[in-house]
């Protein structure tokens, strides 16, 4: 019998721990691309290199995306407590994960991973995670992977019947998925490669020093999906005066070998929340933490460019046809070589306050399909930024935003599959716009 299925009957858990720098266990897969059919979303920000987009190019109409101005096919009610993830779809469910740190970062009750039909929007299964999950949910194969706050990465059948488990000193993060391998920082911001549902711990990258283990020197943080193209794994961290990530004191981007787990090059930044998703196409990675995004060359680790929103906290970006799309406050358009404005959709709350009234700033990640960016709650041209339906935060009468600390869209943005975006709001509920 096949160890991965040792693993899974026997429901053990593989501790991997921090102590210092494993070298390669088991060999990383030789290939990043990921090319699902248009009725799947298989990875949060799309694939491995978390564009956000399917593919640079011609822009085109794509079967992927919904209509003009399409209806809401239906609302589900995610009936757990706490943070709900961004969407991901495959084989004709959509999965979502509930129990998410939110703002003040406070250990939570359990979570739930939650398997919904796409065409009628109610309940397929469940499967509780103890204290909550880490963030959005990823498919490999025909697994559902979702990290926990109890340590634990699962995977999960189809059928919510759980496959194995592997276990770390801290909380795995949602993991970039090439192959059979798992790349995934923790919330101790240390940054690991692991076999999925073995016991092979392919490396471990940890930043602490000797000091900081004896409690007086940095504490690490860090909640991002690492982006990994090209035997490289881009991940973002921070160090923090806790271990939940209050205080960011500074933020450092790392470039990591897939196959060794040794470092190449850091790059610092100043930001007083924690990074977002790194995102990488044509030789450079975007990173944006607290009010500003950053292009670093992926050879050398240096800035190419720096944009400043003027808000204090910035989504993870997308990139498509040469430009770069991230939402703070307002929604950014900048050219992806020089970093220049080439348009911005202004959001009307007040800069420096999360939101005013029932106008709320936007901080979740676009998704770019065709010629139009997906944020928030509705659609924009690619190409102007104007408005093709939707919500963005303006509408003083909208039945999206409420004044509560969990407001807004999810910060891992919209999935697009099967002609329709489907839509979470943090506060717990999965939209779908378009027919179903």
């Amino acid at each position: 019998m096949h160890r991965r299925h040792l693993l899974a009957v026997a429901g053990s858990v593989t501790l991997f721990d921090t102590a210092g720098c494993a070298t390669n266990a088991c060999s990383p897969s030789e290939t990043d691309a990921v090319d699902p059919p248009p009725t799947a979303w298989l990875r949060p920000r799309y694939g491995p290199t978390n564009a956000g987009a399917p593919t640079s190019g011609k822009r085109r109409p794509t079967e992927r995306a919904p209509p003009d101005d399409p209806a809401t096919a239906w609302t589900y009610d995610v009936p757990d407590d706490g943070v709900t993830s961004a969407p991901v779809v495959a084989d004709g469910t959509v999965y979502v994960a509930t129990g998410l740190p939110d703002r003040s970062r406070q250990e939570r009750t359990d979570g739930s991973l939650f398997a919904i039909d796409p065409e009628t929007g109610t309940e397929n299964w469940s499967s509780v995670l103890p204290k909550g999950a880490t963030g959005p949910p990823t498919i490999a194969g025909n697994q559902v992977v979702v990290g926990a706050r109890d340590g634990i990465l699962r995977g999960f059948d189809t059928d919510g019947k759980l496959q194995w488990r592997i276990g770390f000193d801290s909380a795995p993060n949602t993991p970039a998925v090439v192959g059979d391998m798992a790349y995934l920082t923790t919330v101790n911001g240390t940054v690991r490669a692991a076999e999925l549902g073995s016991s092979d711990a392919c490396w471990t990258h940890s930043q602490m020093r000797p000091r900081d283990h004896l409690g007086f020197g940095r504490t690490y943080f860090s909640e991002a999906k690492p982006a990994v193209t090209d035997g490289v794994v881009y991940a973002a961290t921070a160090t923090s005066s806790s271990s939940e990530g209050r205080d960011i004191q500074h933020s450092r981007l790392l470039a990591i070998d897939a196959e060794t787990g040794e470092r190449r090059w850091q790059y610092w930044f100043d930001a007083d929340e924690p990074p977002r998703t790194p995102a990488v196409r044509d030789g450079v990675v975007y990173v944006a933490g607290g009010d500003a995004l950053h292009a670093v060359n992926v050879a050398s680790g240096e800035r190419r460019w720096s944009f400043a929103t003027g808000y204090r906290t910035s989504s993870a970006p997308a990139i498509a046809d040469g430009t770069v799309y991230c939402s703070s406050k307002n929604v950014y358009a900048l050219d992806a070589e020089t970093g220049d404005e080439q348009w911005r959709h202004v959001n009307e709350a007040i800069s420096g306050t999360r939101n005013h009234d029932d106008v709320t700033a936007l901080t979740n990640a676009p998704t770019v399909v065709g010629n139009t960016v997906y944020v928030a709650f509705g659609a924009l041209d690619a190409e102007t930024g104007e408005k093709e339906w939707g919500e963005f935060g303006n509408r003083t009468d909208s039945e999206y935003y409420y004044l509560t600390d969990r407001d807004a869209a999810a910060a891992g943005g919209p999935a697009l599959a099967d002609g329709a975006a489907f839509v979470t709001a943090t506060y717990g509920t999965v939209h779908r716009f378009g027919d179903a």
